[in-house]
């Protein structure tokens, strides 16, 4: 800290130097640049600068009563106090400690300044020895005398190896006591045995809970924490066996509050063939030959096609132990919006996705694919109906020849008398004469979304989220050209209307929910 003398000093060389900062500091060896331009904006801005301190306390007296209350409670200790507390550091607690009259009682050698090498005479050792010899602790002795702990053991180990005429440190340590006046404790050695007893205990009872815990993570992938007692008992008995060879089945089981009877059985239980081994294939090989698209709600419909009955909850538990997962990750959309380059037309649909007949509400948008080697765009025509995708472009370019040439063939599987209503996004391939012209020739009906609301458009850009989780993310598609995954997406989309089941449609596909219900051929 500068004083108010020395701040004003500074700034009237700052100017007297042509207000050269470096100037300042090679006079004067004092302040930062940084430091002296506050001071110049504090002086120009109020004509003057502050003379008293405007530091705030770092901590209350209310924060420092209570950190020395604590300390004093709790045997003294500065570490443990910081510890929990969490303030503040050892230095400045050992400073309080000092101020309250506490110094000589807790405060640690770590916690003072470095003093010099200084020689101690023999008689303050041995009276060193005698207050450590007593029951005291070596940081407290440390204290009291100005030495570290180190020494105090280096003084005893010297005294001790001088004292060779005993067999042990044992009498070594004796002598000591009758040498410098040491004062026996109340503390019966019986009494001291059971305690030492009693925390090897606890330290073997806290182990054999670690080796608990570390088990239900291993073996269970369980959450860290759990309570074993709220265990099933199959999980129980998975983890006795784990343990069985290091700790005793009997306070295995009376720790997981499971009987020894249960345990047998579930013993047994897991010894049995695996009952659902047929149906266990079966899901692996409907996953696979999906290439890992289906879900189990969709395997359970593929399930009641081949006539086998099983429940969704056992399927998803099958999936669980066979890590079947369908991949799902969120990315970022191609936007198309550019502005308003013509008059945008009422949101006709409004989320309402539902139609009674094909060819009742369309909805269209653009999506993007992005590739090693470049960019691929995909533009299709969905129908609420059934959700059959009507018709669709694929190029490695958003223009708007890509989405007129989609609408223009879509518009030629149309029945006479039949014009839906067509809904996109304000994107600009929507918004162009060209687009406008054909809906008009066709009799089209234009719907669009509000701006920047893609909930509108809900059901489109849940389609293109399927797409991508099923064959296009957590693949990789670096040695893929962009005609190859043209041709794979191609055959995805045909496959996608003629044999991807919905579960919406009764566990049929798009084709045969068309065909059975509309007598149309696809």
């Amino acid at each position: 800290m500068f004083s108010y003398e020395d701040r004003m000093l500074a700034v009237k060389t700052y100017y007297k130097c042509n207000k050269n900062l470096i100037a300042v500091y090679n006079e004067l060896g004092y302040p930062s640049p940084n430091a002296l331009r506050g001071w110049i904006n504090e002086y120009e801005t109020n004509g003057n600068l502050h003379k008293d301190s405007r530091k705030k306390p770092r901590y209350t007296q209310e924060q420092i009563d209570k950190a020395v209350s604590f300390c004093l409670s709790h045997d003294n200790n500065i570490s443990n106090t910081v510890k929990v507390l969490g303030y503040p550091s050892r230095m400045i607690l050992a400073k309080w400690m000092q101020e309250h009259g506490h110094f000589d009682k807790c405060i640690k050698p770590s916690c003072q300044k470095r003093k010099n090498r200084v020689k101690y005479s023999i008689e303050l050792k041995k009276q060193a020895l005698s207050d450590l010899l007593n029951g005291m602790p070596g940081y407290v002795v440390a204290a009291k005398y100005g030495c570290s702990i180190s020494a105090l053991g280096n003084w005893k180990k010297t005294i001790m190896v001088e004292k060779d005429t005993y067999r042990n440190k044992e009498e070594a340590s004796d002598s000591l006591k009758e040498d410098y006046n040491y004062e026996a404790t109340n503390d019966d050695p019986a009494v001291l045995r059971s305690e030492i007893e009693k925390l090897r205990s606890e330290l073997e009872q806290l182990r054999f809970e670690a080796d608990v815990m570390k088990e239900i993570s291993k073996q269970l992938k369980k959450e860290v924490g759990i309570d074993p007692r709220t265990l099933k008992n199959h999980e129980k008995a998975e983890l006795i066996n784990a343990l069985r060879n290091k700790y005793k089945l009997g306070r295995l089981l009376e720790y997981l509050s499971i009987s020894r009877s249960s345990f047998y059985y579930q013993q047994t239980v897991m010894k049995q063939p695996d009952r659902y081994l047929f149906q266990r294939n079966l899901i692996k090989r409907i996953f696979n030959e999906n290439c890992g698209r289906y879900g189990y709600r969709r395997i359970h419909a593929e399930l009641q096609r081949r006539s086998v009955i099983l429940s969704e909850k056992v399927i998803r538990r099958i999936m669980k132990e066979e890590h079947l997962t369908v991949s799902s990750i969120k990315k970022k959309k191609y936007s198309s919006y550019i502005g308003e380059i013509s008059p945008a037309c009422n949101n006709l649909i409004s989320r309402d996705f539902h139609a009674d007949n094909p060819n009742e509400k369309w909805l269209t948008d653009i999506t993007e694919f992005a590739l090693p080697e470049g960019k691929v765009y995909l533009s299709p025509i969905i129908d609420c109906y059934d959700g059959y995708i009507v018709e669709w472009t694929i190029g490695t370019h958003p223009t708007a020849d890509l989405v007129n040439t989609m609408l223009r063939s879509a518009t030629l599987k149309l029945k006479p008398g039949e014009h839906p209503i067509i809904h996109s996004d304000r994107g600009c391939h929507y918004r162009w004469p060209e687009w406008i012209k054909i809906t008009e020739e066709t009799g089209l009906i234009r719907s669009m979304s509000k701006k920047g609301y893609s909930p509108d458009n809900s059901a489109c850009e849940g389609f293109f989220g399927r797409i991508k989780n099923e064959m296009y993310y957590n693949r990789d598609w670096s040695k893929t050209s962009i005609k190859e995954f043209i041709l794979i997406l191609d055959k995805y989309l045909h496959w996608y209307n003629e044999k991807r089941i919905k579960i919406s449609l009764g566990g049929l596909s798009p084709v045969e929910y068309r065909s059975m219900f509309n007598n149309t051929d696809y």
